[in-house]
């Protein structure tokens, strides 16, 4: 089998990537990319790391300097689509312990009326 096709491609902003594949091609292609040419000066290029798999737009004169820490051109960030974003199942986050209050406390509200009312019974 052989290697897939990759496209150097450009959005709106001028922000190039890496992509691999006819259909990823097609995929960005839709969602306003168009075919272009590799990166050069301070032309952006999106790169990933080959651990996290992190994202971010750099320079393309830097793109030499980061490769040795694991950097290299790749597609970008998959886009969301806000208007449904809300609809993903998130979990709430456990409730915390309830504290359970010593009866020999005073209760906050009383004492923090008292400190800040001024009055001196003496």
């Amino acid at each position: 089998m052989s290697e897939p096709n990759t496209y150097w491609m450009v959005d709106a902003e001028g922000a190039k990537a890496l992509i691999v594949g006819d259909e990823a091609r097609d995929f960005w292609t839709v969602h306003g990319w168009s075919e272009s040419t590799e990166p050069v000066d301070l032309e952006f290029v999106w790169l990933q790391h080959g651990q996290t798999e992190g994202r971010a737009k750099f320079n393309a004169q830097a793109v030499p300097l980061w490769a040795p820490r694991g950097w290299h051109p790749s597609d970008p960030p998959a886009p969301v689509n806000l208007a449904v974003a809300h609809r993903e199942v998130i979990e709430p986050p456990a409730p915390a312990p309830a504290v359970a209050a010593s009866p020999s406390t005073v209760p906050a509200s009383k004492s923090a009326a008292n400190a800040t009312s001024g009055d001196k019974k003496e």
